[in-house]
């Protein structure tokens, strides 16, 4: 089986697999979705929990497919372990090994990157997502491995790197209403 790493660097020549820098390098192939109306940030109810939930899988879905076989990546400081994951299987199978500079000018600043293979399924990482819109777990995301789509979920939305900027205009106009008002992206 490939590692993430070698499979990463021969899809992303020269991107490094930080949330930021996928941002900046890639911008032409991202958008962003907010999962509460008005950009809300955090829940406040259950009706809100489920509305979360809800956009999160539906973007997922759409993103990374039915069934999909991704990789589920936590990106981690090198001197920390993830403070959690709520899949206690997920736990078991990450593979730490991967690693960059997040600042160049820094040597300190290593992330490392733990990964293993999942299936998406909608509703399948529920208990997952809700720790994400808490802001308990992250940075993580899931990368399709055919697609080299990316679902990159965090408190308050989700980025989202398509393939191309035709395939992330076709889907930014499928979730135009949970698009940011304010224009923060590529499209």
């Amino acid at each position: 089986m490939v590692s993430f790493e070698t499979w990463w660097k021969k899809h992303f020549k020269g991107v490094p697999p930080i949330k930021f820098d996928l941002r900046k390098r890639l911008r032409d192939r991202w958008f962003r979705i907010h999962c509460l109306p008005q950009g809300k940030r955090y829940a406040d109810s259950k009706k809100e929990y489920e509305t979360i939930i809800e956009r999160y899988n539906a973007v997922a879905d759409a993103i990374l497919g039915d069934k999909g076989d991704c990789w589920f990546v936590y990106a981690v400081d090198k001197d920390l372990l993830p403070k959690k994951i709520v899949l206690p299987d997920i736990k078991k199978q990450l593979t730490c090994d991967f690693e960059v500079l997040a600042d160049p000018d820094d040597e300190e600043s290593v992330m490392s990157f733990c990964t293993t293979s999942v299936k998406w399924k909608a509703g399948g990482f529920d208990a997952l997502l809700r720790e994400v819109a808490d802001d308990e777990v992250g940075p993580l995301y899931f990368v399709n491995k055919k697609t080299r789509r990316i679902f990159a979920p965090y408190d308050g939305g989700a980025d989202l790197f398509c393939k191309t900027k035709t395939e992330r205009d076709k889907f930014a106009k499928q979730f135009k209403s949970w698009l940011p008002k304010k224009k923060q992206t590529g499209y």
